[in-house]
C-alpha cells in the first residue's frame, strides 16, 4: 500500500469511477461530495483529484480555494475536452494535470504517478531552499587551535568520500555539526540531511526504520521522512544499540545503501567492542571513516572564541546590543572542565546573555558554577577514576538544581524559569535526583 493519499471531490459517475479505480491499486482513496465538505479533508492527501462538473466556479478560482491550506497537494481536475489551458492566467493557478471525460484507466493512473512526482520535486525544492537559507561552512566549525584545524581538515577529506562515517567523541561536542558539515560539503548537498536519534529508538524498530529510509531514498515515498529523499541518514548515539539493532545495521549496511551513513558514538561504545558487549562487524560497517571530536577541555585554546560566538549568535537572537565580558570570566570559563562540553557552554552563554541587563556583565550574572566554587569543580580527567560521563554530569545537574531551589526559596515554578527548563522537565529530573519539593523537606 503507498504512503500517499488521495482525496477526490465531486459526484458524478467520473469521480466515482476515479475513486474506485484508485483505490482498486491500493491506493488510499476518500472521496467527498464537494469543495465544501473537502474544506477539513483536503490537509491530510497529498493528491487532490476535482472534477469541474461539481462546482460552480471557474477553473482559476476552483484553484486557489484548494490552495488554500493545501499548498503542499498536487492537483489534478478532471475536465471535458473542450476546457481551454488558457483557463489557467497564471503559474499558481495551475493545476498539476487535467485528466480528460470519459475516464481512462491508464490515463488516470499515469496522471496521479506524475503528480507525485511533480509534488514530491516541489517538496525537494523546498528542502532546498531551507537548506540553502541556512547552510553552514567549515568555518561553523569554530575554534583556532590545532585539535579544531584537524576537524576541519577530516571533514573536508571525508566529505567528498563514500564510506560510512563514525563521528567519536563525548557528548555536547558538536557531533551532529561536524555530521551537518560532512553532509553540506559533500557529493549531494541538496538531499535532505535526517538524523535519527537511536536513543529514543523503540527496541527492535532499527530494521524498519532503515528500510523505509531506503525505499524514500530510492521513491520519496515513506512517513518517516515525509517524502523528501535522504542523501545522509545520521544516526545518533549507535552506543545505544541492542544486539537485535546491531544485527539489522550490520546487515543493512551489507547491502548497497542510496545514501550515506553516519553516525556518532561516546567512548563507551570502545568499552561495549572489549565487553563483546557491541558486534564488532556492525561496527567496522559503520565506520569506514572515524573522525575523533575533541572534548572542549582538550582544546581550552577555542573557548574565548567560542564565548565570542555564542555571545554574538545569542545577542543577535534576543535584539540586544552587544555584550561584553571580562577577562577574569573568561579564565573562570577556560580554568573549567565543561563536562558537557561546547553544548554546555552554549547553554550557559544563552543563559548569562538572557539574564544580563548591562552593556558588559561579570562573574555575578553568571550561574554559579561557572567560576567553578568548590562544591562544583569536576576533578580534570586524570584524576577520574572509574566515573562514567553521564554521572558526572547528572550529579552536576542535580546540584545545580538543588542551589536554584534554595535560591528561590523552593519555588519550581521560578527555579524553572531560572534553569530556562519546562516545569514539567523540572519535575521529572527532581523525582529521578530524588530531590524533594521544599514542603516534603519541611516536613522530613
Amino acid at each position: 500500500m503507498w504512503e500517499e493519499s488521495i482525496l477526490v471531490i465531486g459526484q458524478s459517475q467520473a469521480s466515482s469511477e476515479a475513486a474506485s479505480t484508485l483505490t482498486s491499486e491500493y491506493w488510499t482513496v476518500e472521496i467527498v461530495d464537494d469543495l465544501s465538505r473537502a474544506e477539513l479533508a483536503k490537509e491530510q492527501h497529498q493528491v487532490i483529484i476535482l472534477d469541474t462538473a461539481s462546482v460552480s466556479e471557474p477553473p482559476w478560482r476552483v484553484m486557489e480555494i484548494l490552495r488554500e491550506g493545501a499548498a503542499h497537494a498536487a492537483i489534478l481536475l478532471l475536465v471535458t475536452p473542450d476546457t481551454p489551458w488558457s483557463s489557467f492566467s497564471s503559474y499558481r493557478q495551475r493545476p498539476a494535470g487535467l485528466i480528460l471525460k470519459p475516464l481512462d484507466r491508464t490515463a488516470l493512473l499515469m496522471a496521479v504517478d506524475s503528480a507525485l512526482v511533480y509534488r514530491n520535486l516541489l517538496e525537494e525544492n523546498r528542502t532546498l531552499k531551507r537548506q540553502l537559507g541556512s547552510a553552514v561552512s567549515l568555518s561553523d566549525w569554530v575554534g583556532c587551535t590545532p585539535e579544531s584545524q584537524e576537524v576541519r581538515k577530516s571533514i573536508a577529506t571525508a566529505a567528498l568520500a563514500t564510506g560510512t562515517v563514525l563521528l567519536a567523541g563525548e557528548d555536547g561536542t558538536g557531533r551532529r555539526l561536524a555530521a551537518e558539515l560532512l553532509h553540506r560539503h559533500g557529493r549531494n548537498p541538496g538531499s535532505t540531511f535526517l538524523p535519527m536519534d537511536l536513543e529514543s529508538l523503540p527496541k527492535g524498530e532499527l530494521r524498519r526504520l532503515l528500510n523505509e529510509v531506503r525505499e524514500a531514498a530510492d521513491t520519496g515515498r515513506g512517513s518517516y521522512v515525509h517524502g523528501a529523499r535522504p542523501g545522509t541518514l545520521y544516526l545518533a548515539e549507535l552506543t545505544a544499540l541492542v544486539p537485535e539493532d546491531q544485527a539489522a545495521l550490520k546487515e543493512f549496511l551489507g547491502e548497497t545503501v542510496p545514501f550515506r551513513l553516519m553516525a556518532s558514538a561516546d567512548p563507551s561504545l570502545l568499552a561495549k567492542l572489549g565487553q563483546r558487549r557491541f558486534d564488532p562487524e556492525a561496527f567496522d560497517a559503520a565506520s569506514k571513516i572515524t573522525i575523533e571530536i575533541p572534548a572542549l577541555r582538550e582544546r581550552r585554546g577555542d573557548i574565548p572564541v567560542l564565548i565570542d560566538h555564542f555571545l554574538k549568535r545569542f545577542c543577535e537572537r534576543l535584539e540586544l546590543k552587544p555584550l561584553g565580558i571580562p577577562s577574569s570570566a573568561i579564565d573562570n570559563y577556560s580554568n573549567y572542565d565543561w563536562p558537557g562540553n561546547v553544548a554546555e557552554l552554549s547553554m550557559m552563554i544563552e543563559r548569562a546573555v538572557s539574564i544580563a541587563s548591562a552593556a558588559k556583565f561579570d562573574g555575578t550574572t553568571l550561574p554559579e558554577h561557572f567560576c567553578a566554587p568548590p562544591s562544583l569543580t569536576v576533578p580534570g580527567p586524570s584524576r577520574l577514576k572509574n566515573v562514567s560521563l553521564r554521572d558526572l554530569i547528572a550529579d552536576i545537574e542535580k546540584r545545580i538544581i538543588v542551589q536554584t531551589l534554595e535560591r528561590v526559596d523552593g519555588s519550581q515554578k521560578k527555579a524553572a524559569e531560572e534553569l530556562r527548563l519546562n516545569p514539567t522537565t523540572l519535575h521529572e529530573k527532581m523525582k529521578r535526583y530524588k530531590i524533594l519539593p521544599e514542603r516534603s523537606r519541611q516536613r522530613a
